[in-house]
C-alpha cells in the first residue's frame, strides 16, 4: 500500500506542476529567506527533496552553492522546476530512498513536502546517510499543535482536499525524529500563514464532494478549533480561510 499511495501522490502532482510553478505561496516566504541565509558557495551539493516545481532549490542556486539537485517522484515536476531554474540538475527520486551516494552532500532542503512522506523517520535516515560531517539540513513544513483532537482536524481537512496527504505532526515530533536518526537540531522557527481556501483548493483540483466536504469542516467547526485554527469567513470573497503553522527546522551531521 506504501508503494500505491506513493504512485499516486506522483500522479497527483504530475498533472499540477504548472500551478505549482505560479503559487503565490509556494514562490514567496520566509523559508525560502531561510534557504538563501543557510546555504552559499561551499555548501554544495545541496539536495532538494520533494522538489516540486522548484522554489526550494532556486532559491539555493541564489546563494552560488553547485550542484542544486531538484529530487521529486513526478516527472513534470522535475521538468517544470529544470525548465524555470535551468541551473538546476533533475533527479526523479523517492525521498524515503534517495539516489545519492553515501556522505556525498553539504546540504539537503526539503519544503513543504514531508507530509506526503509515508515514513517521516526513514526520511530523516536517508538525509543523515547522504550528509557529509558537518552537513546541513533545512527542513520546512506544516507542523500541528501537540492535543490530538487539533492535530486530527487538521490532518482531516488536508485529507480530504488531498488524498495524498499522509500527516503534519508536532514540532516535538520533528524534534525526537532528528535527535534519534543522528541529526543535531541547530535552530527552530515558526511562522503562521492566512490560508485563503480557494487558491489551497485549485492547486489540486478536487471533486465537487470534497470541496464542499472542505467547506462544511471549516463552517460547522467547533469553538476550540475555530479559536486554534483562527478559523473565520473572510470579508472579501465570503469563503472561509484559517490559519496553518509552519516550521523551519536547521539540524546538522554532527559526525
Amino acid at each position: 500500500m506504501t508503494a500505491d499511495r506513493k504512485q499516486a501522490a506522483a500522479d497527483a502532482f504530475d498533472s499540477a506542476a504548472s500551478d505549482y510553478l505560479e503559487s503565490a505561496v509556494h514562490r514567496e516566504g520566509p523559508g525560502l529567506d531561510r534557504l538563501r541565509e543557510v546555504f552559499d558557495e561551499a555548501s554544495g551539493p545541496v539536495v532538494d527533496v520533494g522538489s516540486g516545481a522548484g522554489h526550494a532549490a532556486a532559491a539555493v542556486v541564489e546563494t552560488g552553492a553547485e550542484p542544486v539537485i531538484a529530487l521529486d517522484p513526478a516527472p513534470s515536476m522535475v521538468r517544470t522546476a529544470v525548465t524555470a531554474t535551468p541551473a538546476l540538475e533533475g533527479v526523479l527520486g523517492d525521498g524515503e530512498r534517495l539516489p545519492i551516494a553515501t556522505d556525498s552532500v553539504g546540504g539537503v532542503t526539503s519544503r513543504v513536502a514531508a507530509h506526503h512522506l509515508p515514513n517521516p523517520r526513514t526520511f530523516l535516515e536517508e538525509v543523515n546517510r547522504i550528509l557529509r560531517p558537518g552537513g546541513t539540513v533545512v527542513l520546512i513544513d506544516n507542523v500541528v499543535p501537540s492535543e490530538p483532537d487539533l492535530a486530527t482536524f487538521y490532518n482531516r481537512l488536508e485529507r480530504t482536499r488531498d488524498p495524498t496527504h499522509v500527516a503534519c505532526y508536532p514540532l516535538e515530533q520533528w524534534r525526537q525524529w532528528l535527535e534519534t536518526v543522528g541529526l543535531v537540531p541547530d535552530s527552530v522557527t515558526t511562522f503562521r500563514k492566512t490560508l485563503a481556501v480557494e487558491p489551497w483548493l485549485e492547486r489540486q483540483s478536487p471533486s465537487p464532494e470534497r470541496r464542499q466536504s472542505v467547506f462544511r469542516l471549516l463552517l460547522e467547526a467547533e469553538e476550540d478549533l475555530i479559536e486554534a485554527f483562527e478559523i473565520e469567513v473572510s470579508s472579501e470573497d465570503g469563503l472561509p480561510q484559517s490559519l496553518t503553522t509552519t516550521a523551519i527546522i536547521t539540524a546538522r551531521n554532527p559526525d
